[in-house]
């Protein structure tokens, strides 16, 4: 009996492992609504779950959530300069569904 319960737990854990880390996904975000919103994505290995705030200048636009690509991009800031001086503020998380 222990055996069985045992093996069960070892099953159900290793089946949540592996299932990876799912993502919150909204591509645009204003204040508390989400206009254009998807299935929760699995991050690939290596890969984090991802909220974006976008400016123009000092002027906050929208909020974007999402499966992050590029680990090197967790936690900073990219500034783009053109007409608009767009920035692209990221944070990254590694928990299911912590994006929002």
């Amino acid at each position: 009996m222990n055996k069985r319960l045992l093996l069960g737990f070892s099953l159900l854990l290793f089946c949540t492992v592996s299932e990876g880390l799912v993502c919150r996904v909204c591509k645009y975000k204003l204040g508390k609504v989400c206009l254009d919103t998807d299935e929760p994505c699995k991050a690939a290995d290596g890969q984090f779950c991802e909220t974006t705030k976008v400016y123009a200048g000092e002027l906050f636009l929208f909020k974007r959530y999402g499966c992050g690509k590029y680990a090197e991009l967790c936690n900073k800031t990219e500034r783009r300069e053109n007409a608009f001086n767009m920035s692209y503020e990221r944070t990254c998380c590694d928990t299911d569904l912590c994006n929002a």
